[in-house]
């Protein structure tokens, strides 16, 4: 099968931007993501250590799924048919099964220690609210 031909010539803005929207719409949620959650957490008990927990769990959550967002540019340049789709979702569906065990691993308290409060120098009580931020983040 070959991949679909875009006739440039039929394209309009219409179309373009009916295409684009939703897309948009999607980034524009997802930009929205970090100042809302970051608001609700400011005005929970101790917002400095839980400010700080939360930035620390969540650089480390994407620093851990950067391979999954990568996925989105591999889609794009090698899926051409049903079969190259099969074979990247598969792929996809093992990587993202190897995150969310490397996430939980570093989330065993003997590892999430040696990481997080031996190796980085989180104190004692921001370190274990970014191991409960953690835990919120690994089903993501």
């Amino acid at each position: 099968m070959e991949r679909a031909e875009i006739d440039l010539k039929a394209l309009s803005q219409k179309a373009i931007f009916r295409f684009w929207l939703p897309l948009a719409m999607t980034w524009l949620m997802m930009s929205v993501e970090g100042p809302f959650i970051a608001a609700v957490v400011a005005r929970l008990p101790e917002p400095k250590q839980n400010l700080a927990a939360y930035g620390v769990a969540f650089a480390f959550a994407m620093l851990l799924e950067s391979p999954i967002i990568l996925i989105m540019s591999a889609a794009v340049a090698l899926v051409e048919d049903r079969a190259s789709y099969r074979t990247l979702r598969n792929f996809t569906f093992m990587l993202n099964a190897a995150i969310t065990a490397a996430m939980a691993l570093l989330l065993a308290p003997s590892v999430f220690l040696l990481v997080f409060r031996d190796g980085i120098g989180l104190p004692s009580g921001v370190a274990a609210l970014t191991r409960q931020a953690a835990a919120f983040l690994l089903p993501w």
